[in-house]
């Protein structure tokens, strides 16, 4: 995968957790690069390393068990 394309996905997904965060839904300190980073490592390790699926049950597991509980501060 080029950089060109994981800087745009980058962007995209940090600057929804920005406007979270203007609307008062994220913790101010909420570290927002650390939650790309870790909602991107897990569908990256399902999807290319364990070979498992990435489907809506899985997402809706990490935002709910791991994202909202680290944007919460």
């Amino acid at each position: 995968m080029g950089q060109g394309y994981i800087a745009t996905r980058r962007e995209t997904v940090v600057s929804v957790f920005e406007r979270a965060r203007a609307r008062g839904e994220l913790a101010p300190e909420a570290d927002v690069d650390l939650l790309w980073q870790l909602a991107s490592a897990t569908i990256f390790f399902r999807e290319f390393v364990s070979g498992e699926k990435v489907d809506d049950e899985l997402v809706r597991r990490l935002v709910d068990n791991v994202i909202l509980p680290l944007t919460r501060g």
